[in-house]
């Protein structure tokens, strides 16, 4: 069998592993990387993984899954987080304090943040994506 074309990247994308558990957290230490939801625990009651609601209780989770993989000779790892402010660019927010959470995240060990730009047209998602980019990536 073979997949065409093929990865962009040698070896294929890398495998992230999602959820909050400590089963989960033990497959990302296996694996490429940690893909964990930053939410309440009102909200984690929806989604059925633990909540991580604080960036330090973030920052505590990464260590433990960085430091399993180190012990099992299998880093690095990357980690994208979601978190609340995934869909900043629908809300109206301060610029500044995204920018603080961003390297809030950044100095917990994120390596990048996922964000959910408006999907309800394709124009309107582009605009959005250039005008965050104008904003938080080349400013």
């Amino acid at each position: 069998m073979a997949s065409l074309p093929a990865p962009a990247q040698p070896g294929g994308p890398p495998v992230l592993i999602g959820g909050n558990s400590a089963l989960a957290r033990a497959r990302a230490a296996r694996n490429q990387g940690w893909s964990p939801l930053m939410v309440s625990p009102e909200v984690a009651r929806t989604s059925r993984t633990p909540g991580i609601a604080t960036v330090a209780e973030l920052a505590a989770r990464i260590t433990e899954v960085r430091d399993a993989a180190a012990a099992a000779d299998n880093a690095p790892l990357t980690i994208q987080v979601h978190t609340p402010q995934a869909g900043f660019m629908q809300r109206c927010g301060s610029a500044e304090e995204h920018r603080d959470h961003l390297g809030q995240l950044a100095d917990a060990g994120v390596d990048s943040f996922v964000l959910r730009p408006p999907g309800d047209d394709l124009d309107r998602t582009i605009e959005a994506l250039h005008r965050y980019a104008d904003t938080f990536v080349k400013g």
